[in-house]
């Protein structure tokens, strides 16, 4: 098991960063779409603590990250200091499926769509964290099954499936 973490400042500019920093912890052994998933999940959740927890908060207000990389699992946590809200109501009445064309409200149910578990709590430092648990087969273990296309094109299929509506978030 490998734990790396990250902090930033509540800046949105700072997504790039992060993105950069997740791929300087790409392990071999996970397939590229589910790390292109994971990428997307990343930025989904960085947004909403930026956006939404910190909105009425100082830029330099700090989001912490971390990523856990396990044989066959990740989890990412993404702590932010603002003043919650009520995960379970939201997962409730969250529709299956959002219009690509609308201008938020797809975060919530990209995370679902990606996450294996999600969760969002109060920790005990009064910050709140979003869970993410991310299931996988690693590569090493499906090196004899069929393909018919590499791992960075599945990837690359799951993001543009995200972003040009053929999964109608």
């Amino acid at each position: 098991m490998k734990s790396f973490r990250l902090q930033v400042l509540s800046d949105a500019s700072q997504l790039e960063t992060i993105l950069r920093w997740l791929e300087d912890l790409y392990d071999p052994s996970i397939p590229r779409s589910v790390w292109l998933e994971l990428q997307t999940a990343v930025g989904e959740g960085f947004d909403n603590a930026v956006r939404h927890a910190h909105r009425n908060l100082p830029a330099s207000m700090p989001v912490e990250l971390e990523v856990v990389l396990s044989r066959g699992l990740i989890t990412l946590r993404i702590w932010d200091c603002g003043p919650g809200f009520d995960f379970d109501a939201l997962m409730v009445t969250l529709p299956d499926h959002v219009s690509v064309h609308a201008e938020s409200g797809r975060g919530f149910c990209i995370l679902r769509k990606v996450a294996d578990r999600l969760s969002y709590t109060l920790e005990p430092d009064n910050r709140h964290c979003l869970l993410l648990e991310k299931r996988y087969i690693p590569l090493s273990q499906v090196q004899d099954l069929p393909r018919s296309g590499s791992a960075d094109n599945l990837g690359t299929s799951f993001l543009n499936c995200v972003l040009c509506g053929v999964w109608d978030f």
